[in-house]
C-alpha cells in the first residue's frame, strides 16, 4: 500500500518557450503536481499530510474509518490498518463542532459506520428521504440502484487512486487547469475544490466554478479541465491546495462539498481522496 509521502512525485515549474527572444515575464509557466492520497481533509491514516503554514498549521479532519460490524462507530484508520480493510463513513466530531458549531450530541449519526457502497443516498423528492440501495445488477428492474461495478471499497482500492495536475499560468494572470486521474472509484461522482485562505479564514470554492463535477469511467480513469481567472501559483496567491472529493451518496451540492447544517456531513456524503498542494509551508514526512 502506498504511503502519503510517495504521493508527491513531482512539483516543478517548467518554462514553456514560445519564441527564443520573448521577454521572460511574458512567457507562460506550467506547474506539475502529483496528488497525495487522503483519508479525510489533510489526513492520511489519522496523520496530517501538509503543514498549511501560519495559524492553520496541520488543520484537517478524519473522514474515513474501518467498518466495524460489531459497533455503531468505525475503527480509526492507522498505519496498522490492513489494506483489505473495508472503508466506512466516519464523522469527525471535533471538526463538526469547530467549523459548524455542532456539538457531538446534536449530530445525526445514522449514516456513520456504513461501508461506502452501502451509504445512504437521496431516494425521493426531499434530501431527507434517504435509503440504502443495491447495485444495478442486483436491483429489481425500474427501481433505484447504484451503478456497476458496485463492489465494496477497501483501503487498498482507495489508496490506488492517482492524479497529476498541470497548472499553466499566463502573463495576463489567468491560467488553465488540467488533471488526469487513474484508479478512482469506477463510475463514482467526484468534484474538485479550490482550498484557499481569505480574510475570513480558510474556505473552499468549486475549481473553475460550478459545475466542478466529473465521473471517471469503469476503470476509474478520468480528466478534469477548466480555465481559471487567476493564477494559483502566482506571487501572494491565497491558494493552498486543490482537493478531490468523492461523493459517497452519488450527489453533488453545488457551491459546497456537502451540507453539514442539514446533517449531510463530510465523511458521510463526501470524502477527500487526493490533495494537490500548491502553496503550503511543507509536505510532512
Amino acid at each position: 500500500m502506498r504511503t502519503h509521502t510517495l504521493g508527491l512525485i513531482l512539483s516543478a515549474t517548467l518554462t514553456l518557450l514560445a519564441t527564443h527572444d520573448a521577454p521572460a515575464d511574458t512567457l507562460p509557466s506550467t506547474t506539475v503536481i502529483d496528488g497525495i492520497v487522503e483519508t479525510g481533509l489533510n489526513r492520511f491514516l489519522g496523520e496530517p499530510i501538509v503543514d498549511w503554514g501560519g495559524e492553520l498549521g496541520t488543520f484537517g479532519a478524519n473522514f474515513l474509518g474501518e467498518y466495524d460490524p460489531s459497533s455503531d462507530l468505525p475503527l480509526p484508520l492507522t498505519a496498522a490498518t490492513p489494506g483489505y480493510a473495508l472503508l466506512a463513513t466516519n464523522i469527525d466530531r471535533e471538526f463538526q463542532e469547530m467549523m459548524f458549531g455542532q456539538p457531538p450530541e446534536t449530530l445525526d449519526t445514522s449514516g456513520e459506520n456504513l461501508p461506502l457502497r452501502e451509504a445512504f443516498l437521496q431516494a425521493g423528492p426531499s434530501v431527507f428521504e434517504r435509503a440504502q440501495v443495491s447495485g444495478h445488477a442486483d436491483a429489481q428492474p425500474y427501481t433505484l440502484s447504484r451503478s456497476e461495478p458496485n463492489t465494496q471499497i477497501s483501503l487498498d482500492d482507495w489508496t490506488a487512486g492517482e492524479g497529476r495536475m498541470r497548472i499553466r499560468c499566463r502573463a495576463d494572470g489567468t491560467a488553465s487547469l488540467r488533471v488526469r486521474f487513474e484508479n478512482l472509484v469506477p463510475n463514482g461522482v467526484y468534484t474538485l475544490w479550490h482550498f484557499y485562505v481569505g480574510e475570513a479564514g480558510p474556505g473552499v470554492l468549486p475549481a473553475g466554478g460550478v459545475p466542478n463535477l466529473f465521473v471517471p469511467d469503469a476503470d476509474g480513469d478520468g480528466r478534469f479541465v477548466r480555465e481559471l481567472s487567476y493564477c494559483p501559483t502566482g506571487e501572494d496567491s491565497p491558494t493552498l491546495a486543490y482537493l478531490l472529493a468523492y461523493h459517497v451518496d452519488g450527489a453533488a451540492y453545488g457551491g459546497f462539498p456537502d451540507a453539514p447544517l442539514e446533517h449531510l456531513y463530510g465523511g458521510v456524503v463526501t470524502v477527500e481522496q487526493l490533495i494537490f498542494p500548491v502553496n503550503v509551508a511543507s509536505v510532512l514526512p
